[in-house]
């Protein structure tokens, strides 16, 4: 008969509480996330990158040749590609699928998350991993990063699938990195190992170009890692490869226009979007309110206002603080993680319309949570008369922040639910957002609805064409041809070689009774587009009722 001795036990225990700490956040992580399956895609790069896209629909060689080769909606990223095509050829085009895959993902993430917190805790005390103030650590951490709010967008959104799996790829690369610095064995199979997980991550989303640099951070900031010369020259492997991927990036960025110029936006005011930004990410990371799909830039007029100023000051606030307390390493390491995490999607180089993005905070968010993880379990262990309070704290915490991921959502569960969220959160301000439901009205029918959000997005971007166009097709259809004809001559103003425009326009002029008007404006869009079969049926129907009064039957068909 073997017998135990109560160091076995002990040890079962410890194994026992190593488990539930890294399992039980990823599990209620999981649950929290599970309405998302009652979601469906959102025509917001969802139709582009996968309702749409014909070549993800076959795991063949073809597909595997055009994922490597193609940039798609001016991205290259062929792992979050190849995911979605293993998606289809589970699920087809049904969403509840791709939202399954993404929930297990983040859930993945957060059990990654609370390992790596776990390890590092160690090493930075010089404890065994399995000591319960490391593993509690990285449970707190890893349940504050599962569970919050701001990371809905990167779960919820199809599209940004990319986040998930940039995520679980970079944290593997550091724990093989770890492996390498800090074990005599192996160490070229860990350090391979790192570098193929890197290039998995960039391949996924290039935001991981901040690796090298995070894992300078980390040899610098942990104990039992020699530091020499030869750390610096390990992450030149490293650089290299988010140099390519960066590369790569802007390039793929360029040829679908998405880069804002220096003429759209000075290297001031981008400096000025890159400090306000650091503030705000921080405070929702914080404090998770007012959360939105889309963030506005403040006009330029603001740019340098008061916001401005006070984002500054906070900004040189933590760092100088961090900087006089730096003899405790971790604030300066967790403030620098998040500033070098960030940095590629900070502003300095504008990619899209946005200010700020809740899915750029899914990795950087991890440096307050590795800080909050560690102090609620320092403080539980430090006084055993606070850790009940201590832990009934997180515990409030934990609810309050599901709450607000539970409420967050059903944002994304249709088009229309996400650009009306964003017009509830910046009324008057979010000129895309009101476009966007405008359409949406006019394609169900609700033309009034719609004219009343072009009317909105006119205000805002009073030079844009496809408003006029868009809410002319809505006066049409509501029989105001008057207004319709007024839209498309602005419409038309601002993209002279536009043939539906003209088309439209001479369906208005024929509703209005002026068949010369519309002659000239059919005979311009077969000119513009020679192959346009609908202005050539409209250009009959016209001569017809102009060549004889009894054809009054004749009716006229508009482009819609």
């Amino acid at each position: 008969m073997t017998s135990y001795t109560g160091h076995d036990r002990g040890a079962s225990r410890d194994k026992a509480f190593a488990v539930l700490a890294a399992v039980l956040p990823a599990l209620l992580t999981f649950i929290v996330y599970l309405p998302a399956l009652n979601n469906g895609f959102v025509d917001w790069d969802d139709h582009v990158y996968i309702v749409n896209t014909p070549n993800i629909r076959a795991l063949d060689l073809a597909f595997f040749k055009w994922v490597f080769s193609s940039v798609l909606n001016s991205n290259w990223h062929p792992i979050t590609v190849i995911s979605w095509a293993v998606d289809y050829a589970l699920w087809g085009l049904d969403p509840r699928g791709f939202h399954l895959t993404s929930i297990a993902l983040h859930a993945i993430n957060t059990l990654i998350a609370s390992t790596l917190v776990t390890w590092i805790s160690a090493l930075y005390t010089g404890t065994p991993y399995a000591e319960k103030r490391n593993l509690l650590a990285g449970a707190i951490a890893a349940l504050l990063f599962g569970l919050h709010p701001y990371h809905v967008e990167s779960v919820a959104w199809v599209s940004e699938r990319k986040d998930l799996l940039c995520q679980v790829f970079y944290f593997l690369s550091v724990i093989f990195y770890l492996r390498y610095a800090t074990r005599t064995a192996l160490r070229f199979f860990y350090y391979a190992a790192s570098f193929f997980f890197l290039a998995l991550a960039l391949m996924s989303k290039p935001m991981a170009v901040s690796l090298p640099l995070v894992l300078l951070l980390l040899d610098f900031s942990l104990p039992g890692i020699k530091k020499s010369w030869k750390t610096i020259a390990d992450k030149v492997p490293f650089a290299v490869l988010s140099a390519v991927s960066s590369v790569i990036t802007i390039s793929a960025q360029k040829s679908g226009g998405t880069i804002a110029t220096l003429v759209e936006h000075s290297f001031f005011e981008r400096a000025a979007i890159a400090f306000r930004a650091y503030a705000f990410y921080l405070y929702k990371t914080l404090l998770p309110v007012g959360l939105s799909p889309y963030y506005p830039f403040p006009p330029k007029a603001r740019f340098f206002d008061r916001v401005f100023f006070l984002s500054l000051l906070i900004f040189i606030g933590i760092s100088a603080f961090c900087i006089v307390f730096r003899s405790k390493r971790h604030f300066l390491s967790a403030w620098l993680f998040f500033i070098i995490t960030l940095a590629p999607v900070i502003g300095i180089v504008q990619v899209g319309g946005q200010a700020a993005a809740d899915r750029y905070t899914y990795l950087p968010s991890m440096g307050p949570f590795i800080l909050l993880g560690a102090w609620a379990a320092g403080l539980a262990y430090k006084n055993k008369r606070v850790k009940i309070p201590a832990l009934f704290l997180v515990m409030v915490v934990a609810a309050a922040i599901s709450y607000g991921t539970l409420r967050q959502i059903p944002v994304w569960r249709d088009t229309f639910s996400l650009w009306s969220k964003v017009i509830d959160e910046y009324p008057g301000r979010a000129a895309l957002a009101y476009y966007n439901r405008g359409v949406l009205h006019n394609g169900a029918g609700r033309y009034d609805d719609a004219i009343a959000d072009f009317d909105q997005m006119l205000m805002l971007k009073p030079d844009n064409s496809d408003a006029y166009y868009n809410r002319a097709l809505a006066f049409s259809m509501t029989g105001r041809y008057r207004e319709a004809v007024e839209d498309l001559t602005k419409a038309i103003g601002l993209r002279p070689e536009d043939p539906e425009a003209y088309n439209n326009r001479g369906g208005a002029y024929v509703r209005l009774g002026d068949y010369d008007a519309a002659v000239s404006d059919f005979k311009k869009a077969i000119e513009l587009d020679p192959s346009n079969p609908i202005a050539y049926q409209n250009l009959r129907v016209v001569y017809s009722r102009i060549g004889s009064s009894q054809n009054a039957g004749g009716r006229v068909t508009e482009q819609k």
